[in-house]
């Protein structure tokens, strides 16, 4: 016969392509299926559970980071907000005594 024979367990090709065959429980390398156990899927979700906590300790990080360089520059901004203040305060000062500041 001509006709293409379809599903997972007769041998056939699947009518999806590859990627069918790799959902469907096909190897990639051999074509072959394979039936996941509970011990894989535990190994998955374990393996699957971690890979998240990493990923939320580098974005915890990330986030503590950010905030550590925006806190270090609203520091650096009110010292030299300061710092003019005070010079601007000290010309005022002398202006209304008479005095000349220094140039």
């Amino acid at each position: 016969m001509s006709t293409r024979k379809s599903g997972r367990n007769n041998g056939g090709k699947l009518p999806c392509g590859n990627l069918s065959r790799i959902v469907n429980g096909f190897t990639k390398r051999t074509g072959r299926i394979y039936r996941r156990t509970q011990t894989m899927n535990k190994r998955i979700r374990k393996k699957q559970q971690k890979q998240r906590e990493q990923r939320k300790q580098l974005e915890m990080k990330w986030l503590l980071d950010m905030a550590n360089t925006i806190d270090a520059g609203i520091r650096a901004w009110r010292e030299e907000m300061e710092r003019r203040y005070v010079e601007l305060y000290a010309e005022e000062i002398a202006r209304r005594m008479g005095l000349v500041p220094k140039q």
